[in-house]
């Protein structure tokens, strides 16, 4: 947001959404920090201080980025398919072996093999560079254009909370809504409750929308 005066210095004022609270100021403009106010007053009453940002447009439906994320897995899907080939192809092939080895064992009452650490091995790195490769994905295109193409296509965009009239993302926020994403989906249960949250959020937001400070609008 720009102002034709020069920005008042960093510090603590008095909230403007009046929440009686102080807000932190760092320049140019507020953070979502606060903390009880001690009664202190600005230090210059003429400086006009700005409200906080709200968002601009429609937040977007929970089907709009539900479809969004299917579209995102599409355009992947290819490159995905070649890395498995090319990094586990042979791990699959060991892993097949393995699995008719362990129904004869069960057909014939024997020990069951213990499955090739080899293989183990092979399918955890196949699975954290496929991982990365999504990570990267989604960090570029948010920082580039604050959507990537599934969000594109279907016209809509991750913005700041604090900052909804920005066109593009902090490459360290980006960072960080992703990783979050990253730490709930190995977490399984907290990665579903995660894209169901915004069924009950009245920002739509996820659960790494909220840590991350951001909202998804429409264009």
């Amino acid at each position: 947001m720009q102002f034709s005066a020069s920005q008042p210095p960093a510090g603590w004022y008095p909230d403007p959404a009046g929440s009686g609270d102080e807000r932190y100021w760092d320049g140019s403009q507020w953070s979502r920090v606060t903390r009880p106010s001690k009664g202190a007053k600005r230090s210059d009453d003429s400086i006009e201080l700005p409200t906080p940002a709200q968002p601009t447009g429609k937040l977007a439906s929970w089907p709009q980025r539900a479809a969004a994320l299917v579209v995102d897995c599409l355009v992947l899907l290819m490159p995905y398919l070649w890395l498995i080939q090319l990094l586990a192809g042979d791990a699959f092939l060991v892993l097949n072996s393995w699995t008719e080895a362990v129904l004869v064992a069960l057909q014939r009452r024997e020990e069951i093999p213990e499955i090739p650490q080899s293989v183990m091995a092979q399918l955890t790195t196949a699975s954290l560079i496929i991982r990365s490769l999504w990570v990267c994905y989604r960090v570029t295109f948010l920082s580039l254009w604050g959507a990537t193409p599934g969000k594109l296509l279907l016209r809509i965009r991750v913005v700041l909370l604090t900052a909804p009239e920005t066109t593009r993302m902090p490459i360290g926020r980006a960072f960080i809504r992703e990783l979050s994403i990253e730490a709930m989906n190995y977490l399984v249960i907290p990665g579903l409750l995660s894209y169901l949250y915004p069924l009950a959020n009245p920002r739509k937001q996820t659960l790494h929308d909220a840590m991350a400070g951001t909202i998804v609008v429409r264009r």
